[in-house]
């Protein structure tokens, strides 16, 4: 037994092959009067003003349609060209801050390397009993400056 649903469906497609075929019938018959109507000579004059109102309805509507196209066409390139230069003006900033980021860094690991080589290099100055620590010192002062050298570079590309 069909459901209920099926059964809508079913009645809903008939009335729409209804509809269909009198809307097709409907229109042979408008085009069959019109060619009997246009056949009458009383009627030619009307209907060739009437075709001629038409096609020039019909070409002014082609003209502004066409104007509009452009008008489209010509707003969609500016939108495009703006995007454009606002996406090369971002990545130039970013490449700037990316090499700036990178500079730092470097100058950083740089001035955290000469200070544990000067540090290294004093060792000789010092007596033996405190090499060990004062090496140990130096070696843990440039991790930790290393390591704000880095995250103050990973910080900077994040923003």
């Amino acid at each position: 037994m069909p459901t209920l649903q099926q059964v809508t469906l079913a009645h809903s497609r008939r009335l729409s092959e209804i509809y269909r075929t009198r809307d097709v019938r409907i229109a042979q018959a408008q085009s069959l009067r019109d060619v009997h109507l246009r056949a009458l000579t009383s009627a030619a004059k009307a209907y060739q003003k009437y075709d001629d109102e038409l096609s020039v309805a019909r070409e002014k509507q082609l003209a502004t349609e066409a104007k509009a196209e452009a008008a489209r066409s010509a707003a969609l390139l500016g939108a495009i060209d703006r995007r454009g230069d606002r996406f090369a003006d971002a990545q130039m900033s970013r490449r700037s801050t990316d090499v700036e980021a990178v500079v730092s860094k470097r100058r950083a690991e740089d001035a955290a390397n000469r200070k544990y080589e000067a540090a290294i290099t004093s060792l000789r100055d010092m007596p033996p009993a405190g090499r060990d620590k004062a090496a140990l010192d130096a070696e843990r002062t440039r991790r930790i400056e290393l390591e704000a050298a880095r995250r103050t570079h990973d910080e900077s590309l994040m923003e």
